[in-house]
């Protein structure tokens, strides 16, 4: 079962993880919830996957990929939001069976991840 902790004292307090079950997600390990900034930093220093630059702030390491992808923003496309949205260069449609896909494998990924 995964624990929440809490942004309260993110070192020692945990509760149970509630909120993600709702969106198909079931960790097993630890789940950091709306922690404060310091403790964000803190951990994401630990994990050796930032810095911190002169004068405080976290610079992060997302090495080998660099920059931005502006293009690459993909919209399911169904018939509740097919009027809304600008579909074109920005907005790629992406078929529910996709994000299916997608998602499947994200959620197999996380599931067996301690953090």
């Amino acid at each position: 079962m995964a624990t929440q902790t809490s942004p309260a004292d993110a070192k020692t307090s945990a509760v149970p993880s509630q909120g993600l079950a709702t969106q198909g997600l079931h960790p097993t390990g630890q789940v950091h919830w709306n922690l404060s900034s310091p403790v964000l930093f803190e951990a994401a220093i630990r994990r050796a996957e930032g810095i911190l630059a002169d004068m405080g702030p976290f610079v992060a390491n997302t090495a080998p990929h660099t920059g931005r992808s502006p293009n690459d923003k993909f919209v399911v496309r169904e018939s509740a939001t097919e009027g809304d949205v600008d579909w074109g260069k920005v907005n790629h449609p992406l078929l529910p069976e996709k994000f299916d896909g997608i998602f499947n494998r994200m959620t197999q990924h996380t599931s067996g991840r301690a953090r």
